[in-house]
């Protein structure tokens, strides 16, 4: 995943961006989990821009109440 912008992979110091596939729903969930947890705007804009609103939901869904507070980040 070499073309992830640098905001991005800012959220993922700690994975090895090189070998994460946009393919694999593990990679996928880690990223987007990672860019809520710790993205700037920047980071979050480009989430939206490349992953649906319903799959970001999903990630939001599945992960624990307490892991963000990042209430009103997303842009609608």
């Amino acid at each position: 995943m070499n073309k992830l912008p640098r905001e991005v992979k800012a959220c993922l110091w700690s994975y090895d961006t090189s070998k994460m596939k946009l393919s694999n729903p593990d990679n996928r969930f880690t990223l987007i989990f990672n860019v809520l947890s710790y993205g700037s705007e920047t980071a979050i804009l480009w989430l939206q821009k490349h992953f649906s609103e319903k799959e970001i939901k999903a990630v939001i869904k599945k992960s624990y109440a307490s892991a963000w507070f990042f209430k009103g980040r997303l842009k609608r």
